[in-house]
């Protein structure tokens, strides 16, 4: 609006009478029809109420270029890769990290690795994402970003804004990614949670012939199967009790007590003996010793005497334990 013609308003909004006592300027501001474009404080704003990936484009259509500027000068927004901006309070999390990483590698991406296997409470959120594209593509990336280029077909379902690799192509893409250290357990989850079936797995794995680690992924999935729920009970079922001496033991084995039903590691029927394999992590703190003699107590309520062995003698001292439980039950019998 000109500066003439918002003289000639504000004169006749004067004289109006219901517009009495109201002065020039506040009649200027009464009629005027086009509003003041928002500033770099109204766009950090929005950006802090809705952490993702703001294009340039998307910036300059809802505000400025100079709004941006002034926005990533104060600090208050910052650029996560080329041409995309977040809330700086954001920019380092999760959720931005990997709807940018969507943005730049295109529709066609899919969220994998640990990343999505988090996204089902599979291991915990990690920082860098790693997304699946097709081959072909060529793009800048920032550090935490890794460009997986993959032939298959990763199925997916939609996490927030981002395309997530469903639960089979999450745990086994997460397993071919993380330490061996903590592979085994992502496999152990979605099989216990029953997010994926057995066969689920071993035909996402079939479509990854580069697999890293596959017969021992075959071995976590078979030992799953049959009950396992970590990697200390693996080595139990195929390495220390495997001989035909335990033949009649039953492993993953439920019974109900007056407390409810729990579950064994394994159970020697005719000698009612329980056979318990304690890692450090779930079973040295206090309250979870604690927990552990309320349930020995509990099964010894129905007359079965539970043997508890150590993580460290069941890695290092294999014939031992093999020793100390037939022992055990050839005496109680």
């Amino acid at each position: 609006m000109s500066i003439a013609v918002e003289t000639t308003v504000a004169s006749k909004v004067s004289r109006c009478p219901q517009f009495s006592g109201i002065t020039t300027t506040g009649a200027l501001a009464a009629v005027r029809m086009t509003p003041m474009a928002p500033d770099a404080t109204d766009l950090a704003a929005t950006l802090g109420r809705d952490p993702r990936g703001w294009t340039v484009a998307e910036l300059e259509h809802r505000w400025s270029r100079a709004a941006l500027r002034a926005a990533v000068a104060a600090g208050s927004v910052a650029r996560v890769a080329r041409g995309i901006y977040a809330a700086t309070e954001h920019a380092s999390s999760f959720a931005v990290r990997a709807h940018v990483a969507h943005l730049v590698c295109g529709p066609r991406s899919v969220v994998i690795g640990p990343a999505a296997a988090a996204f089902h409470g599979l291991c915990d959120m990690p920082e860098d994402v790693v997304v699946a594209a097709p081959h072909g593509l060529k793009v800048a990336h920032p550090d935490w970003l890794t460009v997986r280029r993959m032939r298959a077909q990763v199925l997916s379902l939609m996490a927030g804004h981002v395309p997530s690799a469903i639960p089979p192509w999450a745990a086994v893409t997460a397993y071919a990614l993380v330490s061996p250290a903590r592979r085994d357990s992502v496999i152990y989850r979605v099989v216990q949670s029953r997010l994926a079936q057995p066969a689920d797995l071993f035909e996402v794995a079939s479509a990854m012939p580069r697999l890293r680690g596959r017969r021992h992924f075959e071995a976590v999935v078979g030992a799953a199967v049959q009950g396992s729920e970590s990697h200390l009970e693996t080595v139990g079922l195929h390495q220390v009790f495997n001989t035909k001496d335990f033949a009649d033991f039953l492993r993953q084995h439920r019974v109900r007590t007056p407390a409810g039903n729990m579950r064994l590691d394994m159970y020697h029927p005719a000698s009612r003996t329980a056979v318990e394999l304690d890692g450090a992590g779930t079973h040295g703190k206090p309250e979870a010793r604690l927990s552990d003699m309320r349930r020995d107590a509990e099964l010894a309520r129905v007359g079965i005497f539970t043997l508890r062995l150590s993580s460290v003698d069941v890695f290092r001292h294999k014939e031992w334990c093999r020793q100390v439980v037939l022992e055990t039950v050839a005496a109680r019998m």
